[in-house]
């Protein structure tokens, strides 16, 4: 019995571990902003656009990505930002909603 009630509570401690997952694991929101910033840093100098240029980030990006939309004077762009080698990509300007 004293053997059952140790390995019920062994199980449900290692169940309770793997629920909260590793905190090694996870990024800090520091690390989420600090990416935000580099994504629109390195999308506004690609771009050539000055600082009052809207640019909005995809908070977490793709799993290899970081991804934003550039608003400018000559329209709408998408950037693509390598999370590995921190390199971006412009594409052109979008064209509006096809039917």
């Amino acid at each position: 019995m004293r053997t059952t009630n140790l390995l019920q509570i062994t199980i449900a401690s290692l169940l309770i571990l793997l629920m909260q997952g590793s905190p090694g694991i996870a990024s800090s929101e520091n690390s989420w902003d600090q990416f935000r910033a580099d994504v629109v840093s390195k999308c506004r100098l690609a771009a050539n656009v000055s600082e009052d240029v809207l640019i909005e980030v995809d908070p977490f990006g793709s799993e290899n990505f970081g991804l934003a939309v550039i608003y400018s004077v000559d329209g709408k762009s998408v950037c693509v930002y390598d999370k590995v080698t921190k390199k971006v990509e412009l594409g052109s300007s979008l064209i509006g909603p096809l039917q």
